[in-house]
């Protein structure tokens, strides 16, 4: 489907013709960036209403969700 929309591309392996790499296109590495944009000044303006501890508190339950939800029966 990223393919189908412009996102990432499959070119030849150089180093082993019967594989294929997947890398962003230019539309779509343009996409990420501006996605990752938009995180920065949406953190920022959430940071300015709840303060920057709070935030930070918040960055860190953030990166503990992956392991405490695949623990979960």
């Amino acid at each position: 489907e990223l393919e189908q929309m412009g996102a990432i591309e499959r070119i030849p392996d150089p180093e082993d013709g019967r594989a294929k790499l997947i890398r962003f296109s230019r539309a779509g590495g343009r996409s990420l960036l501006d996605g990752m944009r938009h995180l920065k000044t949406v953190e920022a303006e959430l940071a300015g209403e709840i303060g920057a501890a709070r935030m930070q508190a918040l960055r860190l339950v953030d990166l503990d969700l992956p392991a405490a939800t695949t623990a979960m029966p």
